[in-house]
């Protein structure tokens, strides 16, 4: 966007350019702070939509941790602004989703080895 308006030239085209980053910036900020909210001591009142997309994420990340590749790939993708959003909803992960709460998650991932003891406890990582 900003490579476009200066090739343009701004010529009193600050104010569109500015709320055009404001456009494009709302959807990582969201992905950022979302999950930050549920921290909160007094955390703002959310729409349905919002609560919604929450628990899905939620689930997601459930689901990643008991191993599943699928939620795991896709969420990192998401989170780190290399893949759309809608992947969170298409319909193989949907169904991912649907047959672990039907069936069961199945035991979580263990943790990485550098970071769990003999007995499959976390520790510190050295250093």
């Amino acid at each position: 966007a900003l490579r476009k308006a200066l090739r343009r030239g701004l010529r009193g085209g600050e104010r569109r350019l500015l709320r055009r980053f404001g456009r494009i910036a709302s959807l990582p900020w969201a992905i950022a702070t979302g999950e930050d909210r549920r921290y909160l001591a007094d955390p703002a009142p959310t729409t349905p939509t919002v609560g919604v997309l929450a628990w899905w994420t939620r689930e997601l990340w459930r689901l990643s941790g008991h191993g599943d590749r699928l939620a795991h790939g896709t969420i990192a993708r998401v989170y780190h602004l290399v893949a759309a959003p809608w992947l969170l909803v298409r319909p193989r992960l949907v169904w991912h989703v649907l047959h672990a709460r039907l069936r069961g998650y199945g035991p979580p991932s263990p943790p990485p080895r550098v970071l769990a003891d003999g007995d499959g406890h976390l520790t510190d990582p050295p250093g």
